[in-house]
């Protein structure tokens, strides 16, 4: 999934539970930042192996799929690492359990749920833009669209 998709989804669930009172705008906006930012290990990952601190490489790298995508944090070491953090942090503070909880489970789910089977659609849109490649799926696309509705519907 593109980066737009993993804000999207933890901001809406935020934007719900703002509704419901669990919630400020601000931990929303963090839940979906926290889901953005799970992908950081990515080019983290790129630049230390590579030793290329171009974020442009690392990106189209990645887009391509000639180096690895998902590293530590995406996988089972990684998830029960986190997932123990998270437990932790329930006995600690529950705004910021909830907080992680939605930004990084709905970010390891958008990963690894498969859409494309799920929804039939493979096509995808594919375009440069300042150098930097993009092979958006058609179903990530309709995804976002949907995910801003209910967004725009939750905030007014």
């Amino acid at each position: 999934m593109y980066p737009l998709t993993h804000f999207l989804a933890p901001f809406l669930v935020g934007l719900i539970l703002v509704n419901f009172g669990y919630f400020t705008f601000n931990h929303a906006l963090i839940a979906g930042l926290i889901g953005l930012l799970i992908d950081v290990d990515h080019f983290l990952y790129y630049f230390t192996i590579k030793r290329d601190f171009n974020f442009k490489n690392a990106w189209n790298s990645a887009v391509n799929h000639k180096f690895e995508e998902r590293t530590f944090i995406h996988h089972l070491p990684g998830f029960l690492i986190f997932t123990t953090i998270i437990i932790a942090l329930f006995f600690i503070n529950k705004t910021w359990f909830l907080i992680l909880t939605i930004g990084y489970y709905l970010h390891m789910v958008l990963d690894y749920f498969n859409f494309k089977s799920w929804l039939r659609i493979k096509q995808k849109v594919k375009f440069n833009e300042e150098g930097f490649v993009f092979k958006i799926p058609l179903y990530e696309i309709i995804l976002d669209l949907i995910l801003i509705f209910l967004i725009i519907i939750f905030i007014f």
